[in-house]
């Protein structure tokens, strides 16, 4: 009997590749599997291909940002209930209070990442990170 667990695939979206990197490798760290893109428009396009567990993503991106992106995500039924911690490192208290309680399985994540609030926000999304 195969007792291996199947890891759950998060796919993060966001336009500084430093940052997108040191996010991966800590994701990763946590067990996961991870798909990178870096706007929102591709982001929509491998959700499309390759639905994941968890979309984290950068509110600031050019091209589709991160709200426009959740708007359409939520508009597509296949991928409409997949849970999103939004990251960025303004904080405009009010825009991100409003996009949390727009939507349902929506989070926020500030920036600089900190990891203990980021295995939060996972576990709090249904995800079981591994403690770094």
């Amino acid at each position: 009997m195969n007792t291996r667990q199947i890891a759950q695939k998060i796919l993060i979206a966001d336009d500084h590749a430093i940052h997108l990197a040191f996010v991966k490798e800590l994701i990763e760290q946590m067990g996961f599997d991870v798909i990178t893109t870096t706007d929102g428009k591709k982001m929509l396009d491998q959700a499309k291909l390759n639905p994941p567990d968890l979309i984290l993503m950068d509110i600031f991106m050019p091209g589709m940002d991160g709200y426009t992106a959740l708007t359409h995500l939520r508009g597509i039924s296949k991928l409409a209930k997949i849970p999103v911690i939004l990251m960025s490192a303004h904080s405009d208290v009010q825009s991100h209070h409003y996009i949390l309680s727009a939507f349902e399985k929506v989070d926020f994540l500030p920036k600089p990442i900190e990891i203990e609030i980021l295995q939060e926000k996972l576990t709090k999304m249904g995800c079981n990170p591994r403690k770094l």
